[in-house]
């Protein structure tokens, strides 16, 4: 397991693709996403393998986050109306 890999992308979500999330059931963003991840982990030393170890499906992960983050979004548009 790959401490590093998983806390670097936890932070890509948090930075990159939490800020421009929409509703979409399309698996384009996140796979652009993913990709965009793999190359900024290159750029640290993180090798894809070792994001790999990690996260089976880094697509799916991708996709499980926007879905959590629109999810979040709406309940807190939901207690604004409140």
């Amino acid at each position: 397991m790959s401490l590093r890999a998983r806390e670097f992308v936890e932070s890509f979500i948090v930075e990159y693709e939490a800020p421009v999330v929409h509703e979409s059931d399309d698996l384009t963003e996140s796979k652009a996403f993913a990709s965009s991840c793999y190359a900024s982990a290159a750029i640290e030393g993180i090798s894809k393998a070792e994001i790999d170890e990690e996260y089976k499906d880094l697509v799916a992960e991708f996709a499980s986050s926007h879905e959590s983050i629109i999810n979040d979004v709406n309940k807190a548009k939901v207690a604004e109306d409140d």
